[in-house]
């Protein structure tokens, strides 16, 4: 079964009405997105590759912990929410609507976050995926790995807290 842009290239394969030179034009275009989606296939999605890189930097317990996960995921969208502008207090306000409610169904909340998130950087001018494979490729590094592994190892076990906040400041920039 194809997707929808293998689905294109074999539009812009075909050919739309116009020149000679656009047809070609559309041909190579087909054939450099061929090149992508193959490319981007053995690679592995964004989603296999980042669960890999957590698991080579911090082993599969931290990996495969669904708490862990959970703190670290509301850790990074804290942050997110955090460098928009969203002060303390909304956050807290948020927590306290949000708790107040019913628990959700775990796959249509990832849903909702996927649904949220793309319009949340579209609102600020950020690419979601280019900015999730520069980070991605930015802590992919031997130097990055061994310093989030030294920060991990600080911090308290089953605890959401991502370990001393100095420690886990300059693992964020890189430094610790």
């Amino acid at each position: 079964m194809t997707g929808p842009l293998e689905q294109l290239a074999d539009q812009w394969d075909e050919g739309l009405p116009g020149s000679p030179e656009e047809t070609c034009a559309m041909r190579a275009c087909a054939a450099q997105l061929r090149e992508a989606l193959r490319a981007q296939a053995e690679a592995g999605s964004f989603q296999v590759r980042a669960a890999n890189w957590v698991r080579e930097a911090f082993g599969s317990e931290p990996a495969d912990c669904r708490d862990e996960r959970a703190h670290r995921f509301l850790e990074e969208a804290l942050e997110a929410v955090q460098a928009a502008g969203t002060t303390t207090e909304e956050a807290q306000q948020l927590v306290q609507y949000v708790y107040g409610r019913e628990e959700g169904e775990i796959t249509q909340e990832v849903g909702g976050v996927m649904l949220t998130l793309a319009p949340f950087a579209a609102a600020f001018g950020v690419d979601m995926v280019q900015a999730g494979e520069a980070e991605l490729a930015r802590v992919n590094t031997p130097e990055i790995i061994e310093k989030c592994r030294r920060k991990n190892a600080s911090k308290p076990r089953n605890s959401p807290l991502p370990g001393s906040a100095a420690l886990a400041q300059a693992c964020a920039r890189g430094e610790g």
